[in-house]
């Protein structure tokens, strides 16, 4: 039989571990999610810049035939 002390380190690890990588994985999760809405909203500004600039929008979305564009399908 282990002693209590031995058995009670170990608990106190483990429990410590598993906060941690539960902080970890938060905080990661949270990272990722807000590196995602800020490069979304950075290609969102560029293509509206861009349209702006151009004076004709970088996405087709009236799905209507253009001259030399395909529906749903011009990006630039």
């Amino acid at each position: 039989m282990f002693p209590v002390r031995i058995i009670t380190t170990i608990a106190i690890i483990v429990i410590t571990a598993t906060i941690a990588i539960t902080v970890i994985t938060a905080i990661t999760a949270t990272i990722a999610i807000t590196a995602t809405t800020v490069t979304t909203a950075i290609i969102v500004i560029i293509v509206t810049v861009v349209s702006m600039i151009t004076g004709r929008a970088m996405v087709d979305t009236d799905n209507q035939t253009e001259t030399g564009v395909a529906p749903c399908t011009a990006i630039f």
